[in-house]
């Protein structure tokens, strides 16, 4: 039978154990909220990627189309209606 000392001392590990389980519990909960936000945070940049490329594309054809209108006044000696 073991003394009362170490009985105490095994109640003080048991209680040191619960708050310890209680706080990685927590820390667990925190830790899925982050990665949620972060899977959140990595969606809304490909969606601002794709944007940008989308935007970058039609700059460009834009771009072109400008360059060939210039083209034809130059060659036309005019302005070329629309």
């Amino acid at each position: 039978q073991p003394g009362p000392e170490v009985a105490e001392q095994l109640t003080v590990y048991q209680q040191n154990l619960k708050k310890k389980t209680a706080q990685m519990k927590a820390m667990a909960s925190e830790l899925n909220m982050y990665q949620a936000q972060v899977n959140e945070y990595k969606y809304e940049q490909e969606r601002l990627a794709r944007e940008l490329t989308e935007m970058k594309r039609k700059y460009y054809v834009q771009k072109r189309k400008d360059k060939m209108v210039e083209d034809m006044e130059y060659e036309g000696g005019g302005v070329v209606s629309m």
